[in-house]
């Protein structure tokens, strides 16, 4: 395993491993009303004023799109809590319902922000904060300390599994409240959360173990760690309950197969490639048939049973598109989904409960942010690609770029069933990823200059 390097940079190694921990511990929750939400947000403001005290620029101009993307994304939150004259406000799209509302109570003409509900939207910016500090904490480590932060990395998530079982066995030792009972929710508030981030760890594992010189006590040793921990982990995940979480998995377990294939076609003989891939499988066959065996396999037994939360969602469709369309190209504000789909929710569907997200962050982006919201997004998007391909086209030894492709990719999928990336840690892990891939392509270029 890399150590962080000595000198004058080790304080940002560990600022940023820090602010890691305590947004593992606080950042397992996308409540906005959510207390943890305080030490997450306050450590990540602290380490991104730290490291701007005296920034390495040479480093921070490799994740420069994707921090500009971020502060437009900021701004586009900024201006819409910014008030308008009452004539422009009551001509946005969407708004009929709402100036009908205001006639009605004769609230009088006064200046209103394009955001429905601007303290929400306040939120949604603060919540930038973790993405943030791990964009600039990674971009400013050196090769050997990001190596090192992607092997700690799933000792984070076997916490998480740890802590999961506890919680299945016992029925305590909760971070936030669950409705349900013995749920191994770990280090989150959601199953699909907890099961996304064990199936993101997993190609950090992979990538980990074919980084390591394949000889010697020492890689015997980090071999039957990394498969112990990666059974644990990919286990949990079908305790846990998740049918995406375990559509997830499969996906992983295919990309992480496609990845040590590669590395092993080149390095190894064709028997060994023969011979690892058979153990791969028999690990998962056996870790399958004791979870089952367990009566613990929760994600299988969930896939055929009707869902009326999925049927809901489904049902609900048309509606969030209709309200998307309606309030475009402006959006309704960040954070706003909640309160304002209450206007355009069928009477049918009215209930005790509430569709806090439209559980697709793709559309929901749309809804919250317009087409400024879309046109930052396309330009990420690109950026992204054209970084992932490199990564897979020319990995550097050592590297992780193949392996955060991997993990993005999954963060990704899950967005257009749910909304990850509004959990702090998940934000983090994507903006972590997205600084490695940066930084990889900064190398690829110097040595191709070289």
């Amino acid at each position: 395993m890399a150590k962080p390097s000595s000198g004058s940079a080790r304080w940002k190694f560990y600022a940023v491993l820090g602010s890691l921990l305590i947004c593992a511990l606080f950042g397992g929750s996308s409540r906005g009303d959510s207390l943890a939400q305080i030490p997450s947000r306050l450590a990540s403001l602290g380490l991104v004023a730290a490291l701007l005290v005296r920034p390495d620029r040479e480093r921070l101009r490799t994740v420069q799109l994707p921090l500009i993307l971020l502060g437009g994304l900021a701004l586009l939150m900024i201006c819409q809590m910014i008030p308008l004259p009452p004539a422009w406000w009551r001509t946005l799209p969407g708004r009929t319902l709402f100036v009908q509302i205001a006639d009605a109570a004769d609230l009088g003409r006064v200046w209103r922000p394009i955001s429905l509900a601007p303290d929400l939207t306040l939120n949604s910016l603060l919540a930038l904060l973790p993405a943030v500090a791990a964009l600039v904490g990674t971009a400013s480590l050196n090769s050997d300390q990001r190596r090192f932060l992607f092997t700690f990395l799933p000792a984070v998530g076997l916490t998480s599994a740890v802590v999961g079982l506890i919680q299945s066995y016992t029925g305590s030792l909760y971070f936030y409240i669950s409705k349900t009972v013995n749920d191994p929710l770990g280090l989150f508030a959601n199953r699909n959360h907890q099961a996304l981030f064990l199936a993101t760890m997993l190609p950090f594992l992979m990538e980990g173990l074919l980084n390591e010189q394949r000889k010697g006590r020492a890689f015997q040793i980090r071999a039957f760690l990394s498969v112990a921990i990666g059974t644990l982990l990919s286990a949990e995940i079908l305790v846990v309950g998740s049918r995406a979480g375990f559509a997830l998995l499969l996906v992983a377990v295919a990309a992480i197969s496609v990845r040590a294939f590669l590395s092993l076609r080149v390095r190894a003989s064709r028997r060994s490639v023969i011979l690892i891939l058979g153990v791969l499988m028999a690990l998962a066959g056996s870790m399958f048939l004791a979870v089952h065996l367990a009566g613990r396999d929760q994600a299988l037994e969930r896939f055929f049973i009707v869902d009326e939360s999925i049927d809901q969602r489904s049902t609900m469709l048309p509606s969030v598109l209709k309200m998307t369309w309606d309030l475009f190209p402006f959006g309704a504000g960040f954070g706003t989904f909640d309160w304002v789909f209450r206007a355009w929710e069928p009477d049918q569907w009215l209930s005790y409960l509430h569709y806090n997200h439209a559980h697709d962050d793709f559309i929901e982006l749309v809804y919250e942010g317009g087409l400024p919201a879309v046109m930052l997004a396309v330009v990420f998007l690109w950026w992204l690609l054209r970084h992932a391909v490199a990564a897979w086209r020319r990995p550097l030894p050592g590297g992780f770029g193949r392996s955060s492709t991997i993990a993005i990719g999954l963060m990704f999928l899950s967005s257009l069933v749910d909304y990850p990336l509004r959990t702090p840690l998940l934000s983090a892990l994507c903006a972590i990823c997205v600084a490695c891939l940066g930084a990889e392509a900064a190398m690829r270029s110097r040595d191709k200059a070289s």
